[in-house]
């Protein structure tokens, strides 16, 4: 009895996710003449139970919500396919990415600079027994580097001027060292280049990785309420409360879906958009409404045969957020977010030993599974207010439909088993229950959510419709 339990619940979350996925791909191209009118293209619909905390900052710091949301990783359900955030992901995942990153010569790079290591280790040699038989002062380092500095100060002071490049003002007298001089000086060719690039790479490399570890106002890190000295990995162009205030409150940017469906047996509706698609759910996943955390509908005693389910869902105040991690400085004593020197350099030079540039430096992570798959962001995200809900459902339990519909204030809407509205500190403060004996019907209207005035700043949040990925280094 166990296992069939399993099994029909199993079939149960399939028939949802189903849905899901049909819902989604409905509202996608619902929202297309609406987005593209804002210039929102390739936009994908996601459901985000905790919503987007739009009271951005006070003025002083950023809401660390807020922020976190914004820094969410985009993850992917790899067997259905559907989308989901993780707040606070996406730098952590980043910074995991560059610790397992270094600047990795090629093969035949690395043998240039071990090469001339060897034959500038043995021309400093030559020089110092070059200078010892000219007869100038003697030297007293200890060192052959040492020793070096040492010669370039007495030949200083002895021909009057700088020879660590250019040896023309030595004497011919002195021909055999000026010979070996100068060849010396010559030797800071290709190979030194190498060694330096290296150099500013990896220091590139461990700035940004440092600004990721220890945000602060320096290194473009924004203050965040969580005490003084609080920071986090920066973000650009985040809106101000304000803005998103007015933006959310327009009448404009409004977009309405409808949804129905219709029971064919004891435990299943059928439900489609536009009549379009027609996918079975269990009739329990329906509709949920909670106060106080504590659901209040039984749909097992609400249904009758051939009950009929519609729901219109409006989007009002359709938002959109740009999604801009700081960008690095070229010698990343700024910012912390690099895609085209270092992330496209890692996807396109790991694993060839041919070329210089960024390597993954372990097996941590596999690049074919990184770019285009896991390591993944929003560039863009779509809010709007809580949507409101007009739900009428025919054919019902009239008594029942009475007993429970009592329609109290601070209501959560869960439709369909993955669309929650309304939940934590924006439940519904307005909603209203009509009955139609004659069709033996009951309409439900949830009203919007207010989003004027001074909301608590870490409290209200807007919906989130979805946005639109971006998968970095990988174009």
């Amino acid at each position: 009895m166990r296992n069939e339990t399993k099994k029909l619940r199993a079939q149960d979350n399939q028939q949802v996710e189903t849905f899901q996925q049909n819902f989604n791909k409905y509202l996608e191209e619902q929202a297309k003449p609406l987005l593209s009118g804002m210039g929102v293209t390739n936009f994908r619909a996601f459901q985000h139970p905790e919503g987007f905390h739009y009271m951005t900052n006070d003025g002083l710091s950023y809401n660390h919500l807020t922020v976190t949301e914004l820094d969410s990783l985009l993850k992917e359900d790899k067997k259905t396919g559907r989308l989901y955030l993780e707040g606070g992901g996406f730098s952590k995942l980043y910074h995991e990415v560059l610790t397992a990153t270094a600047y990795v010569l090629s093969q035949e790079s690395q043998q240039k600079v071990d090469k001339a290591m060897v034959v500038y280790s043995a021309q400093k040699a030559a020089v110092i027994k070059a200078y010892k038989d000219s007869g100038l002062p003697e030297l007293t380092a200890a060192t052959v580097d040492a020793a070096l500095v040492e010669i370039y100060e007495n030949c200083a002071k002895k021909f009057g001027g700088e020879v660590t490049k250019d040896c023309s003002i030595i004497p011919n007298s002195y021909t055999t060292l000026k010979v070996a001089l100068q060849t010396l000086n010559n030797m800071a060719g290709d190979s030194a280049q190498i060694v330096m690039n290296q150099g500013n790479k990896s220091a590139l490399l461990s700035n940004i990785i440092k600004n990721l570890e220890t945000p602060n106002e320096e290194n473009s890190g924004i203050p965040i309420d969580l005490g003084q000295g609080a920071f986090y990995a920066g973000y650009d162009g985040i809106p101000t409360s304000n803005d998103l205030v007015g933006s959310l409150g327009t009448k404009k940017n409004a977009l309405t879906v409808t949804v129905s469906g219709e029971q064919y047996n004891e435990d299943e509706i059928r439900m489609h958009t536009d009549n379009k698609v027609s996918i079975p759910i269990p009739i329990m996943s329906l509709l949920d409404i909670s106060v106080g955390h504590e659901s209040t509908l039984d749909m097992d005693r609400l249904k009758t045969q051939n009950m009929q389910f519609e729901a219109q869902i409006t989007y009002s105040g359709v938002t959109k957020i740009p999604v801009v991690p700081t960008a690095s400085a070229i010698n990343g004593c700024r910012g912390w977010y690099d895609e085209t020197t270092i992330l496209k350099e890692i996807r396109e030079k790991t694993g060839n030993l041919d070329v210089d540039g960024y390597k993954l430096a372990d097996s941590r992570f596999d690049v074919k599974h990184l770019f285009g798959g896991d390591l993944a962001r929003l560039e863009t995200l779509l809010i709007s207010r809580t949507p409101s809900v007009k739900i009428t459902m025919r054919h019902v339990n009239m008594d029942y439909a009475r007993s429970v519909f009592s329609m109290k204030n601070n209501l959560t809407v869960t439709l369909f088993g993955f669309i929650t509205l309304g939940q934590h500190d924006n439940t519904y403060e307005s909603s209203s229950v009509d009955y139609n004996e004659e069709e033996q019907s009951v309409t439900l209207s949830f009203g919007e959510s207010d989003v004027s005035g001074t909301p608590d700043v870490k409290a209200l949040t807007a919906f989130i419709m979805g946005g639109v990925p971006c998968y970095p280094g990988l174009y």
